[in-house]
């Protein structure tokens, strides 16, 4: 069961002796933080929020007929796809720089738009290393885009 601090609110996990704010659980008497303030609270909370990753919100599954992309939280739901692996016709890879999540845009047959996979999300680096064993982005291709830096796109089969 987790634990709510008394002094800032941010929620600490079972067995916690001190919260990040400061507040020490263990104590008769608890040490007050020595920064304070409703600014303080808010700076934490949002440090705690920020460091959810791209795997902690997002999950990616695939078996030999299908592949499924998940919203597991704070995400727009348009995220959540399913599309067969006989239905992809084209794979682009489009770099996210140093700060972001490389992309994947699936095209596939019968659709108008792509579906697009995060490489950072749970799964996604295998489910990238999946569309590399099929021959579906052959290894040159998805050699040079590995290598990119400058937010280039490289897409199989070329148009």
């Amino acid at each position: 069961m987790s634990v709510t601090c008394p002094y800032c609110g941010l929620i600490n996990p079972e067995g916690a002796l001190e919260c990040d704010c400061g507040y020490r659980f263990d104590e008769a008497s608890p040490v007050r933080p020595a920064v304070t303030g409703p600014w303080w609270r808010r700076a934490i909370a949002w440090w705690k929020q920020r460091s959810r990753t791209l795997k902690d919100l997002l999950t990616v599954e695939y078996d030999e007929q299908e592949v499924r992309v998940r919203v597991i939280d704070r995400l727009d739901l348009h995220f959540n796809q399913t599309f067969r692996w006989n239905d992809v016709v084209r794979v682009c890879f489009q770099d996210g720089g140093m700060y972001g999540s490389d992309i994947l845009f699936i095209e596939l047959r019968g659709r108008a738009k792509p579906a697009i996979v995060l490489t950072e999300a749970n799964g996604g680096n295998a489910f990238f290393g999946a569309l590399c064993d099929r021959g579906i982005f052959p290894e040159k291709v998805w050699r040079r885009a590995l290598g990119e830096t400058s937010g280039g796109q490289h897409c199989w089969p070329p148009r």
